[in-house]
């Protein structure tokens, strides 16, 4: 696959959040390559956004947000990892969440990752593939993403890249919807969150697709 370069990232926070949508994100473990496409995200914005971690100025926490466009911004939160790409010119401190991915490659080293003391049924049901990784905490967990990637460069580093679809696995023809982003309590009224229609490891609630949650990548 064509791993994403420094351009792709360097457009609006908007316009990269909907760019995101259909492409793969790559993690890359010791023995094992870790494959997933990206079904939700969310905009946090560098300017009029009380939600967004930089509205009140650059800090230790955060630092990562201001660097170049592409950097990885991981921070926590209850005891849980999310997983942020850096937007806009350096300095601007805008980023898009990462909220929920449909696993491609590797789904049984990620259950062990999320259930290390359950065994996992092979193969794995559609039912338990999408409790590995609906969810910004989850999706990290699964991953093994966490602090230790935060400020890390999505175009050269070799263990956490994004890469262009595989247009076989997209072949499935699919649309893009918007609503509030999800557990703030900040801005709450901005339609900043994207997710592809009815695929069935989009996070909220079904009853935000047109049709309900009712297919995958994979099928």
């Amino acid at each position: 696959m064509t791993r994403l370069q420094a351009d792709f990232y360097q457009q609006s926070t908007r316009k990269l959040a909907r760019a995101l949508l259909g492409k793969t994100l790559v993690r890359q473990l010791a023995n094992e390559t870790l494959r997933c496409i990206i079904v939700e995200v969310e905009s946090y914005l560098d300017k009029n956004d009380p939600a967004a971690h930089s509205h009140c100025g650059q800090t230790k926490r955060n630092a990562s947000m201001f660097k170049e466009a592409g950097t990885l911004y991981v921070y926590t939160i209850h005891n849980r990892f999310c997983i942020n790409v850096v937007s806009e010119a350096r300095g601007r401190g805008a980023a898009v969440l990462i909220r929920a991915v449909e696993p491609i490659d590797g789904m049984e080293t990620m259950w062990n990752s999320r259930f290390p003391e359950e065994p996992p049924q092979s193969p794995l049901s559609t039912r338990e593939l999408v409790k590995l990784t609906q969810g910004p905490g989850r999706l990290s967990q699964a991953l093994e993403i966490n602090l230790k990637q935060n400020g890390l460069s999505l175009v050269d580093d070799a263990t956490v890249w994004l890469e262009a679809p595989d247009p076989l696995l997209l072949k499935k023809r699919w649309k893009i919807r918007s609503s509030a982003r999800i557990g703030i309590s900040k801005a709450t009224d901005l339609p900043l969150r994207y997710f592809i229609d009815g695929n069935k490891f989009v996070s909220g609630k079904a009853s935000e697709h047109s049709q309900g949650r009712k297919w995958s990548f994979q099928g």
